[in-house]
C-alpha cells in the first residue's frame, strides 16, 4: 500500500502548477539576496527579483517575481536519512532511484541517466547525485534539473531542482545554476 505522503516529484508539480503562499522577504533589486535558515542546514544565493516561499518547514521555494514569463520554480527540499528514526533514504542513489521512479508517471517522459555531482566549499567536499528529465503535464513540456546533496555527517539529503517549461527552461538555467553553486552547506 502506498503512503499518502507526497512524492518529491508531487511536490515540485504543485510548486510548478500552483505557485506559493508565504513570501520572503526579497527586494525588488538586481542584487543577491541570502536565505540563510539555521534549521534547514544551508545557505543560498538567490537574485533579488525572485521570491521565496516555505511549502513545508523543510521545503523552499523560489520563483521570479510576478509578472515575469516562463514560470521556472527552483525548490530546496530536505530529506532525512535512515540515520534519523523515520528517514527513507541510504544514500544519494536512493533519492535519486525514488525521484526516477516518480518521474516514470509522467507523459512523453525521457530520464536521463544519473552522474555523479561533485560538492566543495571551504573544507567541505562530497559527492552528490545529478540528473535531468524531460516531461510532459497538461500538454506542455518540462525540463528539469536535479541535484541531491548529502549533509556531511550523512543524516539529511538536500534535494535540489529547477523546473521549467521547455521553452524557457535555457534562458533560465544560467540563474539555476548560479543559486545551486552558491549552496553552502552549514
Amino acid at each position: 500500500m502506498k503512503k499518502v505522503l507526497p512524492s518529491i516529484f508531487t511536490i515540485m508539480i504543485i510548486a510548478v502548477l500552483m505557485g506559493f503562499a508565504h513570501e520572503g522577504q526579497a527586494q525588488s533589486t538586481s542584487r543577491a539576496n541570502t536565505l540563510k535558515e539555521p534549521n534547514l542546514g544551508y545557505t543560498i544565493s538567490y537574485p533579488g527579483d525572485w521570491v521565496y516561499a516555505y511549502q513545508a518547514p523543510h521545503i523552499v521555494i523560489f520563483t521570479p517575481r510576478k509578472g515575469k514569463d516562463g514560470g521556472p520554480v527552483i525548490s530546496l527540499r530536505n530529506l532525512n536519512s535512515t540515520k534519523i528514526p523515520g528517514g527513507r533514504y541510504k544514500d544519494s542513489d536512493a533519492v535519486i532511484e525514488t525521484l526516477m521512479t516518480q518521474l516514470k508517471t509522467a507523459k512523453d517522459v525521457s530520464v536521463y541517466e544519473p552522474e555523479p555531482y561533485p560538492y566543495a566549499k571551504g573544507q567541505t567536499k562530497l559527492m552528490g547525485k545529478q540528473l535531468t528529465a524531460e516531461y510532459s503535464i497538461r500538454g506542455e513540456k518540462y525540463k528539469q534539473y536535479v541535484v541531491v546533496l548529502p549533509r556531511p555527517t550523512g543524516e539529511v539529503f538536500h534535494l535540489w531542482s529547477f523546473v521549467a517549461p521547455e521553452k524557457a527552461y535555457e534562458a533560465f538555467l544560467p540563474t539555476a545554476k548560479a543559486m545551486l553553486h552558491s549552496i553552502d552547506l552549514q
